[in-house]
């Protein structure tokens, strides 16, 4: 049997244990901090690529449309005619200038709200896209015949995420 004290016996301490737990904290919160960033950062990133598929798709639904060239006739303004809405949809590039969705975000698919989950809800909600046609004067391209188009897409957080495209008109 033996006994309390025998030589080359020797346990943990109180003391001891209460270290090795502080110690082992610290080194749980510095993992803990290191996972809390990256899940940040891979949120961010998430959402900038969103906002950069979104400005793009706008971009291609835009550039698709015929654009008015020369001089404009009355109520051909740039922006929608009377009554014309995106889901109707619109037949010109030029009327497109002025479109933002606020931060309702916008709804693809011919008016249709963007719901890949099918939750009932709006997915781009809170994303807000805005563009703008105006006319630009490029090389010897006159300023009636070519069209500065930018797409600007605000994600919920996040920078802006910019497009910008020449559409040029020409006659066969």
């Amino acid at each position: 049997m033996r006994t309390m004290g025998q030589p080359g016996e020797r346990g943990a301490t109180l003391i001891e244990a209460v270290i090795f737990m502080v110690i082992i904290g610290v080194a749980a919160a510095a993992i803990v901090g290191v996972y809390a960033q990256a899940g940040r950062a891979g949120a961010e990133l998430a959402t900038r690529f969103e906002a950069q598929q979104l400005a793009h798709a706008l971009m291609q639904e835009v550039l698709a449309r015929p654009a008015r060239c020369g001089s404009l006739t009355p109520g051909e303004a740039f922006g929608p005619e009377p009554g014309e809405t995106r889901a109707t949809p619109f037949d010109h590039v030029n009327d497109y200038h002025g479109f933002d969705t606020g931060t309702a975000g916008p709804r693809f698919l011919s008016g249709e709200m963007v719901d890949a989950d099918g939750d009932g809800r709006n997915d781009l909600a809170g994303y807000r896209v805005r563009v703008s046609v105006r006319p630009l004067a490029y090389g010897g391209v006159l300023a009636v015949d070519s069209l500065r188009v930018t797409v600007t897409v605000t994600p919920p957080a996040g920078a802006d995420v910019v497009l910008e495209a020449l559409r040029f008109c020409h006659l066969s």
